[in-house]
């Protein structure tokens, strides 16, 4: 046989097909900032699960770490304390741990890129507006985009590009109708 898949590679690939579905959604339409929250921990999920099946360490623990900020963030305006400036550094501390441990344990300096792309996250989504979660997609997809390259994730290559382009259609049509609108 020349090319063969391993049975835990293609379950891999099923799982985080479903994660970028429930992100298209949230992508391509234009949808309220707590409804992405929660399909994005949704998201997290099956995330964390193709990442555990890879064998990619701080992929994995970022994934589910995430469920819970995503979930946390969508209360934010629900609860005081979740409003502090304090879940956001609570989360940064934890991501830091996260990131430093991964390096430490596979001396892979790959494994601090979801970091990274949390750092970013944590920043977005704390803020109210939806425009701006969208254009901070970019840079997460692009670090995603590398991370997947090294840990063959394919399937995971292919769409967060389609994830990202749709990112950058959004975000242009966005700034093109708003910025048609205000000169009328």
């Amino acid at each position: 046989m020349i090319f063969s898949i391993a049975p835990k590679t293609i379950i891999a690939h099923i799982f985080v097909f479903i994660a970028y579905l429930i992100m298209y959604y949230f992508t391509f339409f234009n949808v309220k900032r707590k409804l992405i929250l929660i399909l994005n921990s949704i998201s997290q999920i099956m995330f964390g699960i193709h990442y555990i099946l890879l064998g990619a360490l701080s992929g994995t623990i970022v994934s589910f770490i995430g469920m819970i900020m995503f979930i946390i963030f969508s209360f934010k305006d629900k609860n005081k304390f979740f409003k502090s400036i304090f879940i956001p550094l609570f989360f940064v501390l934890i991501y830091s741990g996260v990131g430093l441990y991964s390096y430490f344990k596979t001396h892979i300096i790959i494994e601090i890129l979801p970091i990274i792309c949390n750092y970013i996250a944590i920043y977005s989504f704390f803020r109210n507006k939806e425009i701006e979660i969208k254009t901070y997609n970019i840079p997460i997809s692009i670090l995603w985009i590398t991370y997947n390259i090294f840990f063959s994730a394919w399937v995971g290559l292919v769409c967060q590009i389609i994830l990202l382009i749709f990112d950058i259609i959004f975000i242009f049509k966005y700034f093109f109708i708003v910025s048609s609108l205000s000169y009328k």
